[in-house]
Parts: structure tokens; C-alpha cells; sequence
């Protein structure tokens, strides 16, 4: 087996509020915090706290043999320090151990990289230190939001000075290469690609969050053999990520995340002579062959593009709409507006307006909380109005 590198990825949006026509220019309050809240209590409850724990103690009985990767959005970073700080506790005692690594991204969730380099940046100087500020350690790989990836964003991520991108397994992106090797992008002369193995990651999802999902892994032991057998190529490196959040929608009493953490380092270490890496160790690893995309890509959907996001007019024109606003935002020098128009950027805000259930991301997610797209396209357009008109100028 291969060495694994296993990153849990955590993101809670913010829910908005019902927000009709009729509150323009009446209410500056965007966001649902009851619900945000109730969400928020959910996903410690049911699942971090509960998760960090097991880890916290299969870490320190294994020490350095039993490393992961964790990767939190900044703005779940904001909402736990706000409502729930005892979490962020839990991940502070994480990296203490030395064996935990937690990666950089934009730190909204947003789809900056596609529409303004220059707000992709400071999201992601942002996200940098508020990693620094939590864990004391500066984050050394980076992922983009929904593995979103291009040329150009690796040469960027190059530049803000990160030794690892992760990347998308797309099959126009990797040909006939195995996502378990170490790459270089094109035009980078010290990044190295990860690649991300988008199938049996959505695979290993499904297994633990679909009840009706077939050969599903109740146990860790289960899991290393379906990871053996799915990837049986010698040398490079397996990196799959699994979405915490989705457990928190599991009933309480299913406990099938909790058994599977508690084993895990146990049958992949003893039983299946395997190693873990973090992200930063796999810089040792030499690169095989370059890589490159001059198109966006993403791993998260069948059609490996950006079109659950973006894939129609009502997304379009809400996107559009939001990053226009970009030079009187930043030419107005309030930072409280700022920070509202960057958390209007979080992506599942978007993805809540996509009409092709056919294209949505294979890894659970919440329910949207509207009764269609255009309901969904409504209510942040009538969102969008207000705040563009409280912008000075």
C-alpha cells in the first residue's frame, strides 16, 4: 500500500436570512444566526468535538507513525470562535502534537481564484494567518476551494510561497497517470501537485454517510482493504479527503465515523504494513512528470468544471453582480463592508442556485435551505441590492 495522506476538510456556511424585496434599504442584517447557530452546535456536537477526541488520543498513542491533515475554512474558524470556542481548543491541541498539519485555502470558501486574482491572494494571506495565529504553525500546502485548479493559480500559489497545491484527479487533467504520483505544474519551478483522488474519496464519503451505499467499510479494516485494492500502484502517494461535516447530518446514534477513526491508525499501521504522510512530508517525494491545465478545473463534480457553481444565468449574474462591486468595496476603506462582501463570496451560496442535480458535487452536503434555485437566486439578489447600495460612492 502506498503511504496515505488523509485530510478531514470542515466548512459550516453562514445561513442567510429570509430577506424579501421588501427589506431593501430596511435591513442591513444578512445572516440567520439562529440558524447558524443550530448548525453550528449540530457539527460540534455530533461530530467534531467527539471526532477530535478519538484523534487527539490515536495521535499521542502512535505518535509520529499516525499523522493527518486537517483543512478549516476561515470563516467556520470565525464561527467557532464566536459561538463555540471549545472547539477551536480541540484543534489547538491538535497541532501541538507535532503530527497534525493544517493546510491554507481562501479563506471565505470562495471562487475568488476564478474572478480576481488580486482577492484570491488576500483571502488566502488572510487564511495563512489566522492558521498561524490558531495552531502557531505556518501552513506549508495549500488547497483551493472545491480543488479548483489552473495554470496560473499554481504559478500564484507559488508565489504567496507554498511547497504543496492539491489538485483534482480530472482525467483530462492526468490522462493516462496515476493520481497516487508526485507532479509539477508546468510553469513552477519548486510546487509540487498532490493529486487528490477524487473518486475514492466521494467513494469512501458515500460508504459512511449512505446507509442504502453498498460494501460499506464499518470498519477501518474494511476500509484498508478497499483502499488496497482500489489503488494498487507501488511508490507515489494516496490522498483522500473527507468531508467532517457531512457526519454531523448522520443520526446521533450512528457511531460508524467514531469506531473507524479509533482503528484506523491501528490497521493501517500493524495489519496492513501501510504509513501515513502529511502533506509537507510528501515534499520528499520527487515529482515524475509536470502537469498543466490552461481551463479551470475541479474534482468535485462529473463534469470536473465550474459549472455547479456557475453553471447558469441566475449564477452567473449573481457572481458577476458580487465581484463588480470589487473596486468601490476596497476603494471605500471600511472594513466591516469588506468583511460582508466577502462572506457574500462563500461558494455554497451559489452552488444553492444550481438547476442540474446531475452536476452537484458527489460528497454530501446540507440540505439547501430554500424551496428552489430561483428562491435561492432571489433571496441573495435581494441581499446583493442592499448591501451595493449602503457602499459609499
Amino acid at each position: 500500500m502506498p503511504p496515505l495522506c488523509l485530510t478531514l476538510d470542515l466548512h459550516q456556511p453562514a445561513h442567510l436570512k429570509h430577506y424579501s424585496f421588501f427589506d431593501i434599504g430596511n435591513s442591513a442584517s444578512y445572516e440567520d444566526e439562529s440558524k447558524t447557530t443550530e448548525a453550528l452546535n449540530q457539527l460540534a456536537s455530533q461530530c467534531v468535538l467527539p471526532s477530535t477526541h478519538i484523534l487527539l488520543k490515536q495521535l499521542k498513542e502512535y505518535g509520529g507513525d499516525f499523522r493527518i491533515a486537517f483543512l478549516i475554512s476561515g470563516c467556520t474558524i470565525d464561527q467557532f470562535e464566536r459561538y463555540k470556542p471549545e472547539v477551536l481548543d480541540t484543534f489547538k491541541a491538535l497541532s501541538d502534537t507535532g503530527y497534525v498539519e493544517f493546510l491554507a485555502s481562501p479563506y471565505y470558501h470562495s471562487l475568488a481564484a476564478s474572478f480576481s486574482i488580486q482577492e484570491f491572494r488576500e483571502q488566502t494571506l488572510l487564511h495563512h494567518a489566522r492558521i498561524l495565529e490558531l495552531t502557531g504553525t505556518a501552513p506549508a500546502a495549500f488547497r483551493n476551494t472545491a480543488l479548483i485548479y489552473r495554470d496560473d493559480l499554481a504559478s500564484e500559489v507559488e508565489t504567496l510561497g507554498y511547497q504543496i497545491l492539491f489538485a483534482p484527479s480530472s482525467e483530462r487533467f492526468l490522462g493516462k497517470r496515476s493520481p497516487c504520483g508526485v507532479y509539477r505544474p508546468t510553469n513552477c519551478s519548486t510546487l509540487k501537485l498532490l493529486v487528490n483522488n477524487d473518486p475514492l474519496s466521494i467513494d469512501m464519503a458515500r460508504r459512511f454517510t449512505h446507509s442504502d451505499s453498498p460494501e460499506t467499510p464499518s470498519t477501518s479494516a474494511g476500509f484498508a482493504r478497499w483502499i488496497q485494492q482500489a489503488s494498487p500502484a507501488r511508490g507515489g502517494i494516496i490522498n483522500l479527503s473527507l468531508d467532517l461535516g457531512a457526519f454531523s447530518r448522520r443520526p446521533p446514534g450512528d457511531t460508524g465515523l467514531f469506531q473507524f477513526l479509533d482503528k484506523l491508525p491501528e490497521t493501517v499501521l500493524l495489519h496492513r504494513k501501510g504509513t501515513f504522510l502529511t502533506p509537507s512530508q510528501a515534499v520528499s517525494l520527487r515529482p515524475t512528470a509536470l502537469l498543466s491545465s490552461k481551463d479551470f478545473i475541479t474534482g468535485e463534480c462529473p463534469g470536473h468544471d465550474l459549472s455547479p457553481w456557475m453553471g447558469n444565468e441566475m449564477q452567473q449574474d449573481a457572481l458577476n453582480a458580487l465581484y463588480l462591486l470589487e473596486p468601490r468595496i476596497k476603494g471605500c476603506h471600511d472594513q466591516a463592508l469588506l468583511r460582508t462582501w466577502r462572506l457574500l463570496q462563500v461558494s455554497d451560496y451559489f452552488l444553492s442556485m444550481n438547476t442540474r442535480s446531475e452536476s452537484l458535487p458527489g460528497t454530501p452536503r446540507s440540505p439547501m435551505p430554500y424551496e428552489s434555485p430561483y428562491d435561492a437566486y432571489i433571496n441573495y439578489m435581494n441581499i446583493l441590492t442592499d448591501f451595493s447600495e449602503r457602499i459609499p460612492g
